[in-house]
Parts: structure tokens; sequence; C-alpha cells
């Protein structure tokens, strides 16, 4: 009975040591196919980002290329392709030199500045409802530098107040089936503001064929408000066939607290070696005298 007891006894422990191993063994071959899934892991993870990065670099160097001046330049001229300038895209500022005759559409509010470049080309406002508008300090610069650029309106063109400036150095600003006339400033109106000073400077160019309702054919200067007087320069240039009530030309406001300031300054001939000349020759519906300064010019 004894001999049988330590029988059994052996026999038990012989099967815990087995046991034992095997969960020692079956442990290990875990642990191994952990790590070795965690290596794997870890090399895809690398190879992954690795080709991330690459494909992050060469759509980096794409971008790069796309963006060289060359291309700017070609998609900037593009955009003239279809014929159209959206002008309240350059609200900001910018540079408009034209390929080809465009139509601009849309209104600019203006507070930067802005260089159109009419190049001999043609650019057409859209119905009635296109035009610029230059204030706080904004400054457009209008010129041709081919020759026989035109700007085409059906309104008034541009309206300059709140210390706005524009330069008209060349081209045409010619009105064109003008049916909703404006009451004042058929293409430039300086508009009263106690924000800044409105100014402009026509040292060339040609304005014609405007209409107001009432004053101011081609430009109509606002009062002085507040100290802030508007003020028109005309050093050389043409202002011709406008029309309008009072002012068929220019019209120098003195209702508010003075009037506007309106320049002219003439010269010799051009070919004569001097400065361009100054014209103004346009006639009033009503021929007066007075704060419309004069009705005639020649």
């Amino acid at each position: 009975r004894n001999l049988k007891r330590k029988s059994h006894s052996v026999l038990d422990k012989g099967y815990t040591l087995l046991l034992a191993v095997t969960l020692l063994l079956l442990l290990s071959f875990v642990q191994n196919a952990n790590a070795k899934e965690q290596e794997n892991g870890e090399e895809i993870y690398e190879t992954e980002i690795g080709e991330l990065e690459q494909s992050t670099e060469e759509t980096e160097d794409t971008e790069d290329v796309d963006n060289t001046e060359e291309n700017k330049i070609a998609f900037f001229s593009q955009t003239y392709g279809s014929g159209t300038i959206s002008l309240g895209s350059y609200n900001g500022g910018g540079t408009i030199s034209l390929t080809e005759d465009v139509t601009a559409s849309g209104i600019c509010q203006l507070n930067g500045v802005l260089d159109i470049d009419l190049n001999g080309h043609k650019m057409t406002m859209q119905n009635n409802a296109s035009f610029m508008l230059c204030s706080d300090n904004a400054v457009l610069n209008i010129r041709d530098s081919a020759g026989g650029g035109v700007i085409y309106a059906s309104c008034q063109l541009i309206w300059i107040y709140s210390g706005g400036t524009v330069n008209l150095y060349g081209g045409t600003l010619e009105g064109e089936n003008m049916t909703k006339l404006p009451q004042s400033g058929g293409c430039v109106n300086l508009s009263r503001s106690n924000m800044g000073t409105p100014v402009f400077h026509m040292y060339g160019g040609v304005i014609r064929n405007f209409q107001a309702s009432q004053y101011g054919g081609a430009v109509y200067v606002a009062s002085t408000f507040s100290g802030k007087k508007p003020s028109f320069y005309m050093y050389g240039g043409t202002i011709e066939n406008c029309n309008a009530s009072e002012g068929a030309a220019v019209y120098v406001d003195d209702s508010g607290d003075g009037p506007g300031y309106f320049y002219m300054k003439g010269g010799t001939k051009k070919e004569e070696g001097g400065e361009s000349k100054a014209v103004i020759h346009c006639r009033s519906e009503e021929r007066r005298v007075g704060k419309e300064c004069r009705s005639r010019w020649s």
C-alpha cells in the first residue's frame, strides 16, 4: 500500500513538471510571435512613412514648378483669354496690362494701388453696373503705352472720395450708349467727404461723349467739407463733346463750406517742344457763367 502511494506521488509530480514545461514553451512561443509581429509592424510603418515623405516631396517639387514666374505670367494671360475681367478681383490693387480687347464686369472698390495699361486695346464696362470706386487713400493710374486704347462706359466710370486719387496719363475714356445718366459727373465724380480729400490729376488722354443729367458732363467737383477740398488738376489732355445742364465739361460746386478746386494749366503746343496743352471743348444745354466755371471751353 505504501509503495502504491509513493508511485502515485511520483506520477503527480511528473505531470506537474510536464505541465509547467509545456506552459513555459507556450509562453515563449507567444512572446516570440508578438515580437516578430511588432518588428514587422515597425518595418511596415517605416515604409509607409518613407513613401509618404517621398510623395510629399514630389508634390512640393511640382508646386514649386507651377509657381515659377513664367507660369504665373502664363496663367495671368490665360485669365484674359476669356475676354472678361472681374473688377472686384482688384479691390486690393494690382496691375492690368491688356493683351487683347476685354469686357470688365462688376465693381472695383479700390483700397490699394491699381495700374491699368490699355496697351492699345479696348476695355468695355459691362452694362450700367460696372465702374471703379477709389477711396481710403487708394490710387488708380490709367495709361496707354501703345496708343489707341479706350475704356467704354455706359454709366459714370469713376467715383473718387475719402482721400482717393486718380491719375489719367493716357488713353481715352469714352461714354457710349448712356441711357442711365448720373446726376453729377458723367465720367468722374469727386465727392465731398470729411475723411479725406479726393484728387483727380489729368496729365493726358481724352474724356469724351459723357453726359450728366444736371452737373458736370465730364467731371463734377464737389464743395469743400470739413476742410477737405475736392480737387481736379488738368495739366494736359482733352475733354470734348460732353454735356450737362450746367457745366458741360466741369462743374465746381460751392454749396457747402466753400467751392471745390479746379486748376487748368495751359502751355505751348507739343509740336513746339513745350508741354501738351489742356483742351476743353464742350457746350452746355443751358449756357451759364458762374459756379459751373463757364459753359463753353475751347
